[in-house]
């Protein structure tokens, strides 16, 4: 994005990534309208094709670019004028939770977090984004904190294997936890 915004016409050079070299020349510029110019079912109708992008990157295991297809889909649906559009608040939660996903991959469990919570704000039942969140609070070693978000999953959706088999892990570290504790206390009171 910020070689898009400081190349001029003309400009040639080299992009290069960890996976990627690019060598470009700009020799057209075409301007398109602004997201504020479009109207909200354009709006839509571009986050839905980001998504869809997004999922196909994903799918083929190109995480990063993913992402940004889902960041992209996301800016759109913010910028709506009508936020009670039919199917706006069920994209944004789609694709809030596909950025999760996202950074969960690349073990940026807080603000996977902070996604799972958007999710919540819209949905607070979303199983999904209980489990998601569950997932990344157990890496944050947070077990009474997942425990309680895989609790309302099963209460939600009951004898999903996904949810069920977190459950296992969290109470067993939770237990363990609560022993060391004990363990702790006791050894401070002696």
């Amino acid at each position: 994005m910020k070689l898009l915004l400081t190349t001029k016409l003309g400009d040639s050079g080299t992009f290069r990534t960890p996976h990627l070299e690019v060598e470009f020349k700009l020799i057209a510029i075409t301007r398109t309208a602004s997201i504020h110019e479009i109207s909200d079912k354009d709006k839509l109708v571009r986050a839905v094709q980001h998504k869809e992008k997004g999922s196909q990157l994903f799918k083929e295991n190109e995480l990063e670019a993913a992402f940004h297809r889902f960041k992209t889909s996301a800016r759109y649906l913010i910028f709506l004028n009508d936020k009670t559009l039919v199917r706006a608040d069920d994209v944004y939660a789609v694709v809030c939770n596909n950025m999760a996903m996202c950074q969960m991959k690349f073990n940026n469990h807080q603000y996977a977090i902070e996604l799972c919570n958007k999710v919540l704000n819209i949905d607070e039942t979303n199983v999904k984004a209980l489990y998601r969140r569950a997932s990344c609070y157990v890496e944050l070693k947070q077990y009474d904190t997942a425990y309680a978000d895989l609790t309302l999953a099963q209460s939600k959706e009951s004898n999903n294997p996904s949810v069920e088999k977190l459950m296992d892990i969290v109470q067993t570290h939770r237990k363990e936890q609560h022993e060391e504790y004990k363990s702790v206390v006791k050894k401070m009171f002696k």
